[in-house]
C-alpha cells in the first residue's frame, strides 16, 4: 500500500494533494446526500421523528436553509448532493487523467536524459532491450498504475465516508459493515498477494522477452544465414511460455477476487439483514436506510479491494522505471572542468595508461595529433585504438598519464565543450528510421546551406538531389535503403555539421569495396588541410595518404614511416551512388 501511495504523489504533489481533498470532499457530500435516505424514508411512510443521529443532522441542515422538513426539500437537498459530488469526482479525476500522461512522459524524459549524462561504462554494461522496454512498456503501465493508485485512494475515502455515515444512521448496522468489510478483505489477501508477485514476475519476464527479441532482430541476418531458425524459434518460444504462465496467474487472481467477493457480499448482506430485523428492535425506515448504506460501504470495499489488485498488477512497471532512473543518476559521469575547450595546434597523449577491470589495456602510449594533419592509427585487434579514443572524447576517466589539448590537461576542460569540437563517425554506422535531414541534424535547427555544404564535402550531394524527397527521404531502418558508402557518407556529413575542429573516424572503410573506399579516402584526405582527422584504420587507402601513422599494439604506440611525398588520391568524377538493388 505504501508504494501506491508513493506512485501517487511521485508526480506533482501539489497537485496529487489537491486532488486527494477534492476526492474526500465529494464523498463526504455524498456521504450527506445518503444520510438524507433516512429523513426521506420517514417523511414518506409517516413514521415521524427518528431516533438516529443522521435524522437530526440532515433537518437541522434543513432548517438552516430555511426550508421545511417536508418530501420536496428533503429530494432536492439528496439529488443536489450527489449531483455535486459527481462534478467534484469528475474534475479530480480528470486531474489525475493529465497527471498520467505526465507520468509517462517523465519517466521516458528522465531516462533519456540520465543515459545522455550517465557514465560510458554503465552505459555499455546495459541490455538495450531493458531501456527499451522502460521506455516503451513500462512507462505505459507506470501511468496506468498511477491511475489505478488514485482510484484506489478515491475508493478508500469513499470507504471512510460511508462508515461514518453508517455509524451516525445506525452504529450496529455499521458493526455489520465493519465486520463484513474485514472478512472480505482477510479472506481475499492470499489473492491480492498472488496478484503482486504475478504483477513483478510479469515486468521481469516481459522485461526478458523484449531484450531477447531485440537481441534477435539485431542477428536476424546471421541465424537466417546459417539456418538457425528453428532452435532459435524454440528459445524465443520458451520466454514466451515463461510471461504466458505469469499473465495467466495475473488472470486467475483477478477473476477469483472479482467473483469471489460478490458472494461474500451477498452472504454477508442476506445474513446481516436478517439478524437485525429478527433480533434486534431497529426501525423499518432506520433498517431499510442503513441496509442501502451498508451495501454501499461493503460495494466499495470490494471496488477497494479490485482496484488495489489491479494496481499491484502494474506497480512494478513503476518501480522498474525507477530503478533504471536512479541507477542512472548515481552513476552519472563526472565533469570537474571548467575551462573552455581550444584546439588550434595539437593533442598530446603523455605516458597514458588505462586498465579495463584490472586488466591493462594500455601502457603507457605517447602519441600527438597535429591540426590540419591525417593521423592514422593501425595495429592488431585488442591493442587499444578505440580505448584512445575513447579516452580522448572522455567517454572513460580512470588513468594515469596526461591527455593534453593546446597544452591543457584535458581533466581542465570542460567536456561538453570539448566535444562540441569534435565530429565522431563510428564504425558501425547506424542511421535513423527518418529523414536525411533528421539523420544530419539530429534534432537541431541547422540551415539547408550548411546541410548541402556538408554534403557536398562528404561527397554525396548529387545522389541526395537525384532522390524523390530530397533532404525529406528517408533512409529505412538502420539506413538499410542505401548502399554501405551512401551510409558512411552520410555519417560523415552527419560528423561535420557542426563544425567540428576533429574529425574521429573509427574504421570508416573497413567494410567498402576498393573504388568505393579509395573515394571516401580522398573525401578525408581533404577534409584533413582544414581540420584534423584522426582515425582509426587498416586500409591502405588511408595509410598512403596519412601524415602521422601510428602502429598501437599491446597497448604501446610507435610511429610508423609516411610515404614521402604525400599522394593525393583521385576522386572518381561522379560522386553519385546508385541505389543498392533489392
Amino acid at each position: 500500500m505504501r508504494g501506491l501511495i508513493g506512485i501517487f504523489f511521485s508526480t506533482n504533489p501539489t497537485r496529487a494533494w489537491a486532488v486527494l481533498a477534492c476526492l474526500v470532499f465529494a464523498n463526504l457530500i455524498e456521504g450527506l446526500g445518503l444520510a438524507t435516505l433516512l429523513p426521506i424514508v420517514t417523511v414518506a411512510t409517516g413514521q415521524g421523528d427518528a431516533g438516529s443521529p443522521a435524522h437530526g443532522i440532515v433537518t437541522g441542515i434543513i432548517d438552516g436553509l430555511g426550508l421545511s422538513v417536508e418530501l420536496a426539500p428533503l429530494l432536492l437537498l439528496m439529488v443536489g448532493t450527489l449531483v455535486f459530488k459527481s462534478l467534484l469526482t469528475l474534475a479530480a479525476m480528470s486531474f489525475v487523467g493529465f497527471t498520467s500522461a505526465e507520468v509517462a512522459s517523465d519517466l521516458r524524459r528522465d531516462v533519456v536524459r540520465n543515459l545522455m549524462r550517465v557514465r560510458w561504462r554503465y552505459f555499455i554494461r546495459q541490455p538495450s532491450g531493458r531501456i527499451t522496454t522502460v521506455v516503451s512498456n513500462d512507462a505505459t503501465r507506470a501511468a496506468e498504475a498511477y491511475v489505478l493508485a488514485a482510484t484506489f485512494l478515491a475508493f478508500a475515502a469513499q470507504s471512510v465516508v460511508f462508515a461514518i455515515v453508517a455509524l451516525v444512521v445506525s452504529w450496529k448496522l455499521a458493526l455489520v459493515a465493519f465486520a463484513m468489510g474485514l472478512v472480505m478483505i482477510v479472506a481475499m489477501h492470499s489473492l491480492v498477494r498472488l496478484a503482486k508477485r504475478s504483477g513483478f514476475a510479469q515486468t521481469r519476464r516481459t522485461r526478458d522477452l523484449l531484450i531477447f527479441l531485440s537481441d534477435t532482430l539485431s542477428n536476424l541476418k546471421l541465424i537466417r544465414a546459417m539456418d538457425r531458425q528453428a532452435p532459435f524459434a524454440a528459445l524465443l518460444d520458451k520466454k514466451i511460455r515463461a510471461v504466458r504462465k505469469a499473465l495467466r496467474r495475473q488472470v486467475i487472481a483477478r477473476e477469483a477476487v472479482a467473483n469471489l467477493q460478490d458472494a461474500v457480499m451477498a452472504i454477508f448482506l442476506g445474513t446481516g439483514f436478517y439478524v437485525l430485523s429478527t433480533t434486534f428492535d431497529v426501525p423499518l425506515s432506520e433498517l431499510l436506510v442503513s441496509g442501502v448504506i451498508v451495501a454501499r460501504t461493503v460495494q466499495t470495499v470490494a471496488k477497494l479491494q479490485k482496484a488495489y489488485q489491479k494496481a499491484l498488477l502494474v506497480e512494478s512497471a513503476f518501480w522498474s522505471a525507477r530503478e533504471l532512473i536512479d541507477e542512472t543518476a548515481a552513476d552519472f559521469e563526472p565533469n570537474p572542468g571548467t575551462a573552455p575547450a581550444t584546439f588550434e595546434r595539437l593533442i598530446s597523449f603523455r605516458d597514458v595508461q588505462f586498465a579495463h577491470s584490472e586488466r591493462p589495456v594500455l601502457r603507457g602510449i605517447d602519441l600527438d595529433v597535429k591540426a590540419h594533419e591525417l593521423t592514422v592509427l593501425t595495429g592488431p585487434s585488442g591493442g587499444g585504438k578505440t580505448t584512445i579514443i575513447d579516452l580522448l572524447l572522455g567517454l572513460h576517466q580512470s588513468r594515469t598519464g596526461d591527455i593534453l589539448i593546446d597544452d591543457r590537461p584535458l581533466e581542465d576542460i570542460d567536456l561538453n565543450s570539448w566535444r562540441r569540437l569534435v565530429g565522431y563517425v563510428p564504425q558501425d554506422v547506424v542511421l535513423l528510421h527518418d529523414s536525411i535531414r533528421e539523420n544530419l541534424t539530429l534534432g537541431d535547427d541547422i540551415p539547408d546551406e550548411r546541410l548541402w555544404r556538408v554534403l557536398a564535402l562528404s561527397g554525396v550531394d548529387e545522389f541526395v538531389r537525384s532522390l524523390p524527397g530530397g533532404l525529406e527521404e528517408v533512409v529505412g531502418e538502420r539506413g538499410g535503403r542505401l548502399s554501405g558508402g551512401q551510409r558512411q557518407r552520410l555519417a560523415l556529413a552527419r560528423a561535420l555539421v557542426h563544425q567540428p575542429r576533429l574529425l574521429i573516424l573509427d574504421e570508416v572503410t573497413s567494410a567498402l569495396d576498393p573504388a568505393t573506399a579509395i573515394a571516401i579516402a580522398g573525401e578525408i584526405r581533404r577534409l584533413s588541410r582544414d581540420i584534423a582527422v584522426l582515425t582509426i584504420s587498416h586500409r591502405h587507402e588511408l595509410l598512403d595518404v596519412a601524415d602521422r601513422i601510428y602502429v598501437v599494439e599491446d597497448g604501446k604506440a610507435r610511429v610508423k614511416e609516411t610515404v614521402s611525398e604525400q599522394n593525393e588520391i583521385t576522386v572518381p568524377p561522379s560522386r553519385t551512388e546508385a541505389p543498392p538493388q533489392n
